[in-house]
Order: C-alpha cells, then sequence, then structure tokens
C-alpha cells in the first residue's frame, strides 16, 4: 500500500502489503466520511461510486438529503419532497408502472372527483402491502434466524399509518354501503394479489407501492387543489385526525389532507427505497448499514 493510499484510507488493514484496489480504496473513503457524518450514509445495498458513474435517474430518497429536480411541500412544515418519480428502467419496473396506470384509470372512472370517497376505497388497499411485508420479512427472519434489522417494524408502522389514514376518511366521506362492499372486495382481492406477488418477486412488490405512493401523493394534491378552490367543503377535522397528527384544535379538512399527503410521500421513498436494497443485494454490493426511511425508522437487510 502506497503512501498516497495510506492518505485517502488510513484505518484499512495494510497486514498482506501490496497496493489496494481503487474500488476498495473509494468504499473505504466513504466509510470514513459516515463515521464521521451518519445522516449522509448509503442505503443498504445502494452503490457507493464516483461523480462520473452516476446512474442516469432520480433517487428514491438519499439520506442527508433530497431528491434531486424536486421541489419541497409548501404546505407542510415537515420536510417532504412531492414531485418524485423513478423512472421505469427494467422489466420489473415497467410492469409496476404498467399496473399502477391501470389501477389509476379505474379510480379515475369509478370516483371521478370524489376524492373523500375514494380515498376511503384506495386507503383500506393501502393497509394491505405493509402488513404483508411484515409478515413475510417476519418469516423469512425465523427462517434464516437472523435480525430483520428494521424492515418488520418499519413495514408494519406503514400499515398502522394507512389504517389511520382509512379511520379518518370514514369519519369525514361517510361511505354507503355500496362503498362499503367494494372496499371488502378489494381489501380481500388485493390481499390475495400482493401476497402472492410479494412471495414470487418482492423487487417487484415494493415498486408497485413505491409507484402507488407516487399517484397517491398525487391525488391528495387534487383534493387539496379542490378544497382551496372551495368546490369541497373545508370542514373541520375529526377528532381521530386531530388527536393521531396531533393537529391544531381548530384544524380542518386542509391540515389533515397536508397530513396524509406527507406520510404519502414518505412510504414512496420507503418502498423505492427497498427496491434498492434488493437490487444491492442481487449485485452482491457489500451491504452497510444507515439507510434511513424518511420518518425515521432505519432500513436494513
Amino acid at each position: 500500500m502506497t503512501d498516497a493510499q495510506t492518505d485517502r484510507a488510513p484505518f484499512l488493514d495494510t497486514s498482506s502489503g501490496g497496493d489496494i484496489p481503487d474500488a476498495e480504496l473509494r468504499k473505504a473513503e466513504a466509510g470514513e466520511q459516515y463515521m464521521n457524518d451518519p445522516l449522509s450514509a448509503p442505503g443498504e445495498g445502494e452503490v457507493v461510486r464516483n461523480d462520473d458513474e452516476q446512474p442516469d435517474r432520480q433517487p428514491a430518497f438519499e439520506p442527508g438529503g433530497n431528491p434531486t429536480e424536486t421541489k419541497l411541500d409548501p404546505d407542510s412544515g415537515r420536510d417532504v419532497v412531492l414531485d418524485v418519480h423513478i423512472k421505469p428502467e427494467t422489466i420489473s419496473d415497467r410492469i409496476a408502472f404498467g399496473f399502477t396506470k391501470a389501477m389509476r384509470a379505474v379510480a379515475d372512472t369509478f370516483f371521478a372527483k370524489r376524492y373523500g370517497h375514494r380515498a376511503v376505497v384506495l386507503e383500506t388497499v393501502a393497509g394491505v402491502p405493509g402488513m404483508v411485508g411484515g409478515m413475510a420479512q417476519h418469516l423469512r427472519s425465523l427462517r434464516h434466524m437472523k435480525d430483520d434489522e428494521g424492515w418488520i417494524r418499519t413495514l408494519l408502522d406503514e400499515a398502522e399509518n394507512e389504517r389511520m389514514h382509512l379511520m379518518t376518511f370514514i369519519e369525514i366521506a361517510q361511505p354507503n354501503w355500496l362503498e362499503r362492499t367494494v372496499i371488502l372486495i378489494a381489501q380481500f382481492g388485493f390481499l390475495i394479489g400482493y401476497g402472492l406477488l410479494y412471495a414470487v418477486h418482492k423487487r417487484t412488490a415494493h415498486r408497485v407501492i413505491g409507484y402507488f405512493e407516487e399517484e397517491a401523493v398525487f391525488s391528495y394534491t387534487q383534493y387539496l387543489a379542490e378544497v382551496d378552490a372551495g368546490r369541497h367543503p373545508n370542514i373541520p377535522a375529526p377528532k381521530i385526525a386531530i388527536d393521531y397528527w396531533q393537529l391544531a384544535p381548530d384544524a380542518t379538512l386542509r391540515d389533515v389532507i397536508i397530513a396524509v399527503r406527507a406520510d404519502e410521500c414518505a412510504h414512496r421513498d420507503m418502498n423505492h427505497g427497498f427496491v434498492d436494497v434488493l437490487d444491492g443485494r442481487r449485485e452482491g454490493i457489500p451491504e452497510c448499514s444507515g439507510f434511513g426511511a424518511q420518518g425515521g425508522s432505519q432500513i436494513a437487510s
């Protein structure tokens, strides 16, 4: 190992002698940087690249920073980014994106601008993936007799958060018997379908949810615009929403939509981030801790 290499990565094991490959030096330099600044650590399975090696895509989530070419939510006090889209690159991505757009078309046809009722039906479906993924990761942890390092808790937290969205919009929209029937059918069908997809190809499953959440952010932004334009009454927020998000006592539907949209941004980033983790595993990239889903949960494999 040369003196220059020692200066670049002083904590590398040099007992074997000889020069250290540049790739190893880059990883070591990155490791030193992340020990000094843990918030900038790469995701679990994320590639550490030189600037000229950056992929031509927008990241789903960058710990310690924000995705590029996006804008921050002007309405929320939370540091969330609204305009994030992962361009489909693989066959898995294209399948997930096509399925999402098909589901979006069905929702637009059935609900049009009845956003409160749309939220009730879609949130009952949205509560399924986190529970399915959490159960699958729980069983994987038992099967491999290894710690899950955060996957289970993160996914179950997502499921619980989506359930609270549903409880909130039931209070707002007051669904009728037909919509409640649709809810039951949609939940059962999606549970079976998503469970099979997760068992067969969990990368695609997480990408589907990442794209679902992109659409959810867009839908809630449209809902907010309708409220601001006076086309939907800005009714008082339900007590369950005030208690859950710790809103002001005089909070309104507008405040609820902003809070829910911020949650969906976090779920979007988390699920796209899970795909990056799984891609890293497949490529044999050494895993390193420090990948954090927006919202605080630590995700690792």
